[in-house]
């Protein structure tokens, strides 16, 4: 079980900042953003998910996509079936 984010370099810390303003990118990415930006400040998932008003399964899932992955982690896998018209 993921229970902290590994340390973020400076692009990445930079990059998290930016997808975390609202006006930027996707609701989703944004959300992904503030977990990690949260995370990274050293709040507890718990904190993190109460806060952002949803379970603590979502936060432990984009941390440990992240931690993986790193910033490419954060973006929505392909899906099957055919796409949306």
């Amino acid at each position: 079980m993921v229970r902290h984010l590994r340390p973020l370099t400076a692009e990445e810390a930079t990059t998290i900042q930016r997808l975390a303003r609202p006006r930027t990118k996707s609701a989703r990415l944004v959300e992904r953003a503030e977990m990690l930006r949260r995370a990274a400040a050293g709040d507890g998932m718990e904190v993190i998910a109460a806060t952002l008003g949803c379970t603590v399964e979502p936060v432990r899932l984009w941390v440990k996509r992240f931690n993986a992955h790193g910033l490419a982690g954060l973006q929505d896998r392909p899906r099957a079936g055919r796409p949306p018209t």
